[in-house]
């Protein structure tokens, strides 16, 4: 399966949330994609925020807008560079991402039929 955070996390895509005893649970709906909504937790690890969505107790979705995760290719308020423009993905209601090299989507907001400013707002992986 895929591992869901960067360098060292061993969050996986489908585990179980209660094999996990370091996240807290923030009582909070998380919109993981225009038309789901999943119970929303948190855990840091090396002094990065994640959030993690969770459906039927199983890890779906994990993000961060904590400034001080880097992929390997950018973070958090850096522009794409102009190669990764052609591969924008729109989700209307939701924002515009485009998938690094790393296995992360940088993702930004974007509105009106127009794919974005491709400001990275956020990172995430997803089932």
């Amino acid at each position: 399966m895929t591992i869901l955070s960067g360098c060292s996390s061993q969050v996986v895509i489908g585990e179980k949330v209660n094999s996990f005893s370091h996240f807290t649970d923030s009582n909070t709906l998380l919109m993981v994609s225009p038309s789901q909504l999943v119970d929303g937790y948190q855990f840091t690890e090396n002094d990065v925020v994640f959030t993690l969505g969770v459906e039927n107790d199983q890890v779906v979705y994990q993000s961060t807008r904590d400034m001080n995760f880097v992929t390997d290719e950018l973070k958090c308020g850096d522009h794409l560079p102009e190669y990764y423009l052609d591969r924008v993905v729109r989700e209307d209601g939701w924002g515009c991402y485009v998938l690094l090299d790393s296995g992360w989507n940088a993702a930004f907001y974007c509105g009106n039929g127009q794919k974005g400013s491709g400001k990275v707002e956020w990172f995430f992986k997803r089932v």
